[in-house]
């Protein structure tokens, strides 16, 4: 019912012919710096009337305008034209509720470019329709407003825009290309478009190409004339390179680079146009001279710390050498004093073992000739990397430099032992870490390692393997792992947290033995594993007064690369094993020769006792 008698109410006043309704563009003031945004409003003000739709185009000569939302009404739908340039055009834009009384329906923000001259410009609103029932109701079809604009540039007599042209010389040889460039120059203005005519048509070898700008236009006619329009909106900067001229010619002669028909100025403001004269570059072509270069790329002697090569010949390119020494000083005699020399000449580190250095002769023609040295540096570091003693201080066992595995037991009461040990060789030293030290021990197993890197870098490790007993009654009390076996790996003394990386699986395969058999355990986490999983082994003591947990952090490595890692590990064991299997294997073949030649001897001393006494 309300409706209906809306519409009775609002058709009595058409037909009544009641006063129509204006918009109206209102701001706080009417001047804007560059750079600066001013806010105005956009305001229907409502005449006995209704609105219910309006359209309307606004446009500047040099502001940006962009249309706001307000609360109570969107007309963001309605924008035909972009917000940010020159113009809006709002088309229709009907209200959801009809407008009956002065209602703001946006906002219009007006920017002036960071870059603008100093101007008087307006917005202007033109195609305005506020629309009830179909019936334009607006007073006038357009309003504007005057805004000053307060450039960051005032152009006045002193203001000059021209374009340049740069060639890095002024003479060239027949065939021979230069590259010019095309530079805009401008003074006390603003410039961001560049019109000019390229005319090639008496050269027809002239060729032209844009370089770092957009290219508006360019068209070529059939009389080699290039006519170029550039445009850069956001504004050049004086100095800018526009372009490029490729200027190359077959005959000796003098070759013009023409500019002409020139434009510049500013887009934004009409009347900011400068034309600037004609600009031409000569460029002097001369006949290029036949010269024969040479081709001798060759050397004469190659001297080591100021020693030439006994072996040398200047037609051989490889040669070897040994040398003691830490560097050496590689120096040369050039055959023929116009060839290049260049590679490895002057002071040279050495590396141990095989250095590659190579020496690279270019003629004056450029062909080039290269000599190889293959220097070694002799490597008379020594390799000793054993022990001459090994012992610790709460249990003994019989040291041999080249056994490098031993087995003891000590009480339940020892709480530590100390490491002692002495290097055979005094050049060697101990692995950080593997020395020399008192060591905490845990019931049962304890691994304890001795490290020695020799001069040359060769590393060994002695191992000690530690048991310490434990009591019964300590034994119901213990938590801890023996040996834990994952996926076909065996770990010993496994700490409480422990960074495992395995290929992607859902599900680890492990077994776990306890030091004590009768202690208890469980497995927690090992289903449906990602990158970055824990998986905890939960032990609980015999008589359960101590529970202990294992972490096992879990990530996943690429397996290709996994299994070359394991192949070069299992080798390393495997040529550990062999060692060590070797060394043990002397020691015994020794100790059995021994054993049989005091056998022998013991043999023939008894054999002679008893001839005597049958005598």
């Amino acid at each position: 019912m309300k409706k209906i008698s809306f519409l009775i109410f609002a058709f009595l006043g058409f037909m009544i012919n009641v006063d129509a309704s204006t918009l109206k563009f209102e701001c706080p003031k009417e001047e804007i710096k560059a750079g600066e945004s001013l806010k105005c409003d956009v305001i229907v003000e409502v005449v006995d009337d209704s609105v219910e739709s309006v359209q309307f185009n606004a446009n500047t000569k040099t502001l940006n305008v962009s249309l706001d939302k307000v609360d109570l009404v969107d007309l963001s739908s309605c924008i035909k034209a972009s917000s940010g340039s020159n113009q809006i055009q709002v088309s229709e834009c009907k209200f959801e509720n009809p407008i009956t009384t002065t209602t703001k329906i946006a906002g219009v923000t007006l920017t002036a470019p960071k870059n603008s001259i100093s101007v008087n410009d307006e917005i202007v609103f033109s195609d305005i329709k506020l629309m009830s029932l179909g019936v334009n109701k607006t007073t006038e079809a357009s309003l504007s407003k005057n805004v000053k604009v307060l450039g960051s540039v005032t152009v006045d007599d002193t203001s000059s825009a021209t374009v340049s042209i740069n060639c890095p010389k002024d003479v060239i040889l027949v065939n021979e290309s230069l590259v010019c460039d095309v530079s805009l120059n401008f003074t006390n203005t603003i410039v961001d478009y560049v019109k000019f005519t390229l005319d090639g048509s008496a050269k027809s070898n002239v060729i032209y190409e844009i370089a770092n700008v957009n290219l508006n236009n360019s068209v070529v006619d059939d009389d080699h004339v290039t006519r170029v329009s550039i445009s850069n909106f956001d504004a050049f900067e004086s100095g800018t390179k526009i372009g490029k001229i490729t200027l190359k010619s077959g005959v000796a002669t003098s070759k013009d680079i023409l500019l002409k028909d020139i434009e510049i100025g500013y887009s934004k403001v009409a009347d900011v146009i400068y034309k600037s004269d004609s600009v031409k570059k000569t460029i002097t072509v001369k006949e290029e001279e036949i010269v024969v270069k040479s081709d001798v790329n060759t050397l004469n002697v190659i001297n080591i710390d100021g020693v030439g090569l006994t072996d040398f010949s200047s037609n051989r390119l490889s040669y070897s050498q040994s040398v003691k020494a830490s560097s050496i000083n590689v120096s040369v005699e050039k055959t023929d004093s116009k060839s290049k020399v260049t590679g490895d000449i002057g002071v040279k580190e050495l590396q141990y073992g095989i250095n590659n250095l190579k020496i690279d002769v270019t003629s004056e023609s450029g062909k080039t000739n290269t000599y190889f040295l293959e220097i070694t540096r002799e490597d008379d570091r020594s390799k000793t990397n054993t022990l001459k003693s090994l012992s610790i201080d709460k249990a003994s066992f019989r040291f041999n430099s080249a056994t490098t595995s031993y087995n003891v037991t000590v009480g339940s009461d020892i709480e530590e032992v100390e490491v002692s040990s002495e290097l055979f060789d005094p050049k060697s030293k101990y692995i950080e870490g593997y020395g020399n030290r008192k060591v905490t021990l845990v019931d049962g197993d304890n691994v304890i390692k001795v490290g020695i890197v020799s001069e040359s870098g060769d590393e060994r490790y002695y191992t000690i393997n530690v048991f310490k007993e434990v009591t019964e009654e300590k034994l119901k009390s213990n938590a801890t792992i023996k040996q834990v076996i994952i996926e076909g790996k065996a770990i010993a003394n496994i700490p409480v947290s422990y960074e495992l990386e395995v290929k992607k699986i859902e599900k680890l395969d492990i077994q776990v033995s306890l030091l004590n058999d009768k202690a208890t355990y469980e497995i927690v986490g090992n289903e449906n594993l990602q990158d970055g999983s824990v998986v905890v082994i939960k032990v609980v003591s015999e008589d359960g007064s101590e529970t202990r947990e294992y972490n096992i952090n879990v990530k996943f490595i690429d397996e290709t690369n996994k299994n070359n890692e394991d192949t070069k590990e299992d080798i390393a064991v495997e040529d550990d094993v062999n060692k060590e299997s070797s060394e043990e294997l002397d020691l015994t073949l020794i100790s059995s020769i021994v054993i049989f030649i005091i056998g022998f001897v013991v043999f023939i001393i008894g054999l002679i006792k008893y001839n005597k006494n049958n005598k």
